[in-house]
């Protein structure tokens, strides 16, 4: 479950001193975490395929729900740091591997429609999840609701490994698996052949025929398997070096990239933290700012990504008119209404307005940066675009922690993040002026037939 629709549950059950605090620097400190891993995402999903990617992300969250189970059992809420930065690296990095997923189709649809269905399911568990907090935690534990969430971690493990395995089969990615797919299958073709010359070969030769089939299906399995081992050892030396070269390989690719790919990341980054603040804090500034209690805070959160259900019709339009750009007018001027309204406490037509913002920008983004850089490195375009962002909400969050320290109040976090939603548009629209410049440039250097 999100953690910040349970901040009223664990501030009552944990009881600590300056819990705000507390919980201010495990956002922080999550998207911190997640900064620093991210950049690998990419060259991982390139190289090894988004399949295997999602089976370690869904061992990472795992873990890191465990980690929350025994923080909730023993009441040690120093150990959710740890977890929350597991389940947020899981979590949040799944979208640089779903977005080249879908990159075979390179449509926008596509994109919108698998997001639509992962915030239906999100929503679907959120609200189930929220009503067992309630009905649990006012009888029982927390503990039965953590332990419910690792189930559902174990059963989302178990489907990936299946995803992971149907991935390898296509053969786009490095695998062992594709090497040993592959030694089998010629096993099973000499075999079939040998099979074959057996059965046309006449009785009183078939003894001396067996020997010497066998003799020669135990040299070619020699061969095969010396070839194999082969292959296997300079796969290893091959990777074993490109690991090390991973910095020169992310040097090289920056290289290529142009000004605009940059603040078109920069412009991610902005909406990411302008909108993505308001699902981390929207709980905390319902109950602190407007006087909702815990359960109805919650709820507005937990409804905000059923407003994503119109990312297919946001797709649809991406693909058919190409607006890149103009998309980001909408989701700025979205999330400049949505703080205005939480400004005047009017938190169903805010959060309303910022869940349409937030679903169209994670429609968007990812077409914008591939639009911006080439197809080929998009795994690696697009984790560097994450970690931008992931790096400017964890700055965010934490100054957030400072001013909320020391005020007591979200005031001053909601007028910063009406400035950010205001700042989309004139970066946008300097991200338009670079593309069409460096399009000009290099239609210049195209030399003409006279």
């Amino acid at each position: 479950m999100e953690f910040s629709t349970l901040y009223g549950v664990y501030k009552t059950y944990f009881d600590i001193p300056n819990f705000d605090f507390h919980f201010n620097c495990i956002l922080s400190a999550q998207y911190l975490s997640l900064f620093m891993v991210i950049l690998y995402v990419g060259i991982i999903t390139d190289k090894y395929g988004p399949g295997f990617c999602f089976l370690i992300q869904a061992i990472i969250i795992t873990f890191g729900q465990i980690l929350v189970c025994v923080s909730v059992y023993t009441k040690c809420f120093y150990l959710m740091y740890l977890a929350r930065c597991c389940i947020c690296i899981g979590c949040s990095s799944i979208a640089v591997s779903k977005g080249v997923y879908c990159r075979d189709y390179f449509h926008s649809t596509h994109l919108a429609l698998t997001n639509s269905m992962t915030s239906m399911s999100f929503t679907l568990s959120q609200i189930t999840n929220l009503y067992f907090v309630w009905l649990v935690y006012n009888h029982y534990n927390i503990l039965i609701v953590e332990l419910f969430d690792l189930f559902l971690c174990i059963l989302g493990l178990t489907l990936v490994y299946f995803i992971y395995k149907i991935d390898a089969q296509n053969n786009r990615y490095l695998s062992l698996y594709n090497y040993k797919t592959d030694y089998q299958n010629l096993n099973f073709v000499h075999s079939s052949k040998d099979k074959q010359n057996i059965d046309q070969s006449s009785s009183h030769q078939q003894i001396e025929l067996k020997k010497n089939i066998s003799n020669k299906n135990q040299q070619i399995s020699s061969e095969k398997q010396d070839v194999y081992v082969s292959q296997l050892q300079i796969n290893f030396n091959q990777q074993k070096k490109e690991d090390k070269n991973v910095v020169d390989e992310y040097l090289k690719d920056l290289k290529d990239l142009k000004k605009s790919y940059w603040v078109g990341n920069i412009t991610v980054a902005v909406a990411y933290v302008s909108l993505m603040s308001y699902v981390m804090l929207g709980p905390a500034i319902c109950q602190q700012y407007m006087g909702l209690t815990p359960q109805e805070s919650s709820y507005y959160v937990a409804f905000l990504p059923n407003i994503t259900l119109i990312m297919p019709l946001v797709g649809r339009v991406i693909d058919h008119y190409k607006s890149w750009f103009n998309i980001f007018y909408i989701i700025s001027l979205l999330a400049v209404a949505g703080s205005l309204l939480l400004l005047f406490q009017i938190p169903i037509a805010a959060f309303l307005a910022i869940g349409m913002a937030y679903g169209s920008r994670t429609t968007g983004e990812f077409p914008l940066i591939c639009f911006l850089s080439d197809k080929k490195i998009a795994g690696r375009a697009y984790s560097i675009s994450r970690a931008t962002s992931n790096m400017l909400l964890s700055i965010m969050l934490f100054i957030n922690s400072m001013i909320v320290e020391y005020t007591r109040s979200y005031l001053y976090t909601q007028i910063i993040l009406l400035c950010c939603g205001l700042l989309v548009s004139i970066l946008i629209t300097i991200v338009k002026y670079l593309h069409l410049h460096e399009v000009k440039i290099q239609s210049n250097q195209i030399p003409t037939n006279n």
